[in-house]
């Protein structure tokens, strides 16, 4: 089987190839302001399958193959946060989170194309994280 993963983050790389796993990077390019929901749990997992499907349209056919999209967003006091873009903005979400309790939620979309079929799935992972 060959692991194709739809995600740009190098942490979410580096955590695959410490695990002795060696995935193929194939980035999709989904417009991420498309998806409209106040619902993190919800919000994570249609970008995770979004990404998913996206490389699974540029790869397949292909049999034997298991595309893994992923995304994490920290939710505090029922606002969700994504990645801050700029240095400003991550030092003031910093100074935000100072001595909080959040959420970070990821969602994971696994495509599987084996004999000739193709299968997923849609899981969400969450961590309680101390500031």
């Amino acid at each position: 089987m060959r692991l194709i993963l739809a995600s740009a983050s190098p942490a979410r790389l580096d955590t695959l190839r410490r695990a002795g796993v060696h995935p193929t990077v194939v980035v999709s390019d989904i417009d991420e302001s498309l998806v409209e929901t106040d619902d993190i749990q919800e919000l994570v997992g249609e970008l995770a399958r979004r990404k998913a499907e996206a490389v699974a349209a540029e790869v397949l056919p292909a049999d034997g193959v298991v595309i893994v999209g992923c995304d994490t967003m920290l939710e505090i006091d029922g606002i969700p946060y994504g990645k801050p873009g700029t240095l400003e903005n991550a030092v003031e979400l910093w100074r935000r989170l100072s001595e909080a309790t959040g959420l970070l939620v990821t969602g994971h979309h696994v495509i599987v194309s084996s004999g000739g079929q193709v299968h997923s799935t849609n899981r969400n992972a969450e961590t309680l994280v101390h500031f």
